[in-house]
């Protein structure tokens, strides 16, 4: 992993973050900045996520409209979860960005999510791989024409 100061991703660059290493003095994130900002119309992208994933660490998360997303999955095993990125609060734990997955495995349903903040004020971006809910048809008893979960 790699530690830095403040990074600005200006508009029509991209970010990469590898999640499958970590840092030598905190092995509980792949990297860490002081702050992160986007521009309008940059892009993140998270590469290498499985369930071992080591997310990234900034004090000050930034972001502009119309930021893209993208969450590279590695692991075909569901269900598991795992944090992309952690970050100070700073007046809520909303991302503006539009996030996207490349790699969900058949069968599963995948998203992205913030949570927080935590008792230590932190805010965390993760991703979920789930077993898809199975649907079965009416059996023709019933006029709603929706189907029945199991």
């Amino acid at each position: 992993g790699s530690q830095h100061g403040s990074m600005r991703v200006p508009t029509g660059l991209t970010l990469v973050a590898l999640l499958n290493c970590t840092l030598a003095n905190n092995t509980a994130y792949a990297s860490a900045t002081s702050a992160l900002a986007f521009a309008t119309g940059s892009y993140w992208e998270f590469e290498a996520v499985t369930s071992a994933s080591k997310p990234l660490y900034t004090d000050a998360l930034s972001m502009a409209s119309n930021v893209q997303a993208t969450v590279y999955v590695s692991e075909s095993a569901v269900p598991f979860t795992s944090k992309l990125a952690v970050f100070a609060n700073s007046g809520g734990c909303a991302v503006a960005a539009v996030f996207t997955v490349q790699g969900c495995p058949k069968g599963a349903t995948c998203s992205v999510a913030t949570e927080g903040p935590t008792s230590d004020d932190l805010c965390s971006i993760v991703y979920s791989q789930v077993r898809a809910a199975v649907t079965e048809p009416s059996n023709g008893t019933s006029d709603s024409g929706l189907p029945l979960l199991l």
